[in-house]
């Protein structure tokens, strides 16, 4: 049952993903973690007309990352899951009433989708083809 609800979300995922999504603005700055300011950036997406935000933290080290990571809400997916192009990376999906965030890391950065829609939020990484970490 579970790999038939997997199937339906990709499915559907990718019928998004023939619409094409498109970029509007980008963003670097810094976020707020707790008493610390990091780095990061980001851009704003549309997929199938739902707003879809992609941002990237920039850590000195993959143990801070994975440690940020770590301390994230949700579950724990293999890309198996969500990205089957994204080899053996962890994603993290924490849902909530305003939506959902799709969380990884990939070297020094933890990077993270979100939008009010599932579906949107898998449309946009199946957009970008295999997703390769260092």
């Amino acid at each position: 049952m579970k790999r038939i609800a997997i199937f339906l979300v990709l499915v559907l995922a990718a019928s998004a993903v023939a619409q094409g999504p498109q970029r509007y603005m980008s963003w670097d700055g810094f976020v707020q973690r707790g008493k610390v300011k990091v780095r990061a950036g980001g851009s704003t997406w549309s997929v199938n007309g739902q707003p879809v935000s992609h941002t990237v933290e920039i850590y000195e080290s993959t143990d801070m990352a994975r440690y940020i990571f770590t301390r994230l809400r949700g579950k724990v997916r293999p890309a198996s899951d969500i990205a089957p192009n994204a080899g053996s990376i962890d994603f993290k999906i924490t849902t909530r009433i305003s939506g959902t965030r799709i969380a990884w890391v990939c070297g020094e950065d933890l990077r993270y989708v979100e939008a009010k829609s599932y579906v949107a939020a898998l449309a946009l990484l199946a957009s970008w083809g295999p997703l390769h970490c260092g």
